[in-house]
C-alpha cells in the first residue's frame, strides 16, 4: 500500500512567500534611505536658523519687542528639531534586532522588598 500527496501547492505558495519577503526587506530599506535623506536634508536649515539666530541674541542689537519674536522663532526651531530627530530616532529604533537577555525575576522582587 502507498500513500502519496501533492506538495506543489505548497511549494508554490513558500517560494511565492520568500519572493515577497525578499520585496518587502527591499522596500523596507528604500524606506531607511528615504527616511535618513529627509530628516538630513530638513536639519540642515533648521540648525542653520538656530545659529543665525544665536547670533542675534549675542549681537544684541535689537529691542525688547523683538526679543520677544526672536525666542518664539528658536522655540518653534527647538520643536520641529526635536520632531525631525524622533522620527530619525524612530526609523533607528525600527531597525534595531531586538536583545533578549535572560533575567532572575524573583531576585528583582525580593530585592524590592
Amino acid at each position: 500500500m502507498a500513500y502519496g500527496v501533492d506538495i506543489t501547492e505548497l511549494k508554490k505558495g513558500r517560494d511565492e512567500l520568500i519572493i515577497k519577503n525578499k520585496e518587502l526587506e527591499k522596500l523596507n530599506g528604500e524606506l531607511d534611505s528615504l527616511i535618513y535623506s529627509i530628516t538630513h536634508d530638513l536639519r540642515s536649515p533648521v540648525l542653520a536658523l538656530m545659529g543665525l539666530l544665536d547670533i542675534v541674541y549675542e549681537s544684541g542689537e535689537f529691542g525688547s519687542e523683538n526679543q520677544e519674536y526672536l525666542s518664539l522663532m528658536r522655540k518653534s526651531i527647538l520643536r520641529l528639531d526635536d520632531t525631525i530627530r524622533e522620527i530619525l530616532n524612530y526609523s533607528r529604533n525600527a531597525r534595531t534586532d531586538i536583545d533578549y537577555t535572560e533575567i532572575d525575576l524573583l531576585h528583582f522582587v525580593n530585592q524590592s522588598f
